[in-house]
């Protein structure tokens, strides 16, 4: 069974908000009812799921056209938002638990009054083992520069352990260290050329543990037992949190390329089940750049 794609598509409008002088105006989205039912899958979103200890795949799941706004986990379910429905997929085995139609999306116009101030940026929070990490950008100014803010603090006492800055983007905890993306090799600085992306283990303490190189331009690391676990492009790496070995690199490729959508993408997002058995990744094919 496959959902039916002859019907026309939703066409998207990112969510913004234009101050100028005294007027503003925020776009919304609003669900419209649909013809279409939840009647099966389809690419070039797709979920792909490893074993945790090996790196084998467990099970692939097409997921529709794409993957909108944060999927998020409940009870070892993921629950996933497209352009057309809502779907909930078992993390352990892939089942499609339920599916409901939403319908297509429009957008509509709704006017405010006054200037939009500008705001400071908040940091980034996490929160794991006993540790609380804040991130916050450290390069504003500079497209040059690729570098975060990062400071822990014991969640328990609230006194600081360690705040400076460091190459990279994005930074996660994750089995015990700080996971930092770095798409500088290293630097801080971008010079336009080939870079080599880094995943980069630091203490709670400030202490550089370890690096390994990554493919691609991934933003997402997680913590699965004494494993940090991180995509590159269509792969999937396992890295010893201890000692910064590579315990498995897989690439089970893009389920949801073919057709048109014959670029293969990169995995979004990673999750994992409560016990740590199953990782699951987000991943979405992608049409050819045209002119």
């Amino acid at each position: 069974m496959a959902i039916d794609l002859r019907r026309p598509r939703r066409i998207t409008v990112a969510a913004s908000a234009v101050a100028v002088l005294a007027a503003s105006l925020v776009w919304w989205a609003v669900a419209q009812p649909s013809d279409d039912v939840c009647d099966g899958e389809v690419g070039p979103a797709a979920l792909v799921a490893v074993d945790a200890a090996t790196g084998n795949e467990a099970w692939t799941s097409l997921v529709g056209s794409a993957v909108i706004g944060d999927t998020t986990v409940e009870d070892n379910r993921l629950h996933v938002r497209t352009p057309d429905h809502e779907l909930v997929v078992a993390m352990d085995s892939g089942e499609l638990v339920s599916c409901v139609d939403v319908g297509q999306e429009i957008i509509a116009p709704q006017a405010t009054s006054g200037p939009i101030p500008p705001a400071a940026p908040a940091p980034e929070v996490h929160v794991a083992d006993g540790v609380r990490l804040e991130v916050l950008p450290a390069s504003e100014g500079s497209v040059n520069r690729q570098q975060i803010r990062l400071t822990t603090i014991d969640d328990e006492s609230g006194d600081e352990r360690w705040t400076g800055v460091v190459p990279g983007f994005e930074a996660r905890l994750a089995a015990g260290v700080v996971a930092v993306i770095d798409q500088t090799g290293g630097t801080g600085n971008f010079n336009w050329a080939d870079q080599e992306t880094r995943l980069t283990a630091y203490s709670p303490d400030g202490d550089q543990l370890w690096h390994v190189a990554l493919p691609g331009s991934p933003n997402d690391a997680i913590g699965v037992g004494d494993l940090v676990v991180a995509p590159g492009e269509t792969s999937i790496v396992a890295v010893d949190a201890a000692t910064g070995g590579v315990v498995w690199d897989v690439d089970h490729g893009s389920p949801g390329a073919n057709g048109r959508y014959d670029i293969a993408g990169e995995y979004a997002r990673l999750f994992a089940t409560d016990d740590g058995t199953v990782v699951v990744g987000v991943i979405e094919a992608r049409e050819p750049y045209r002119d």
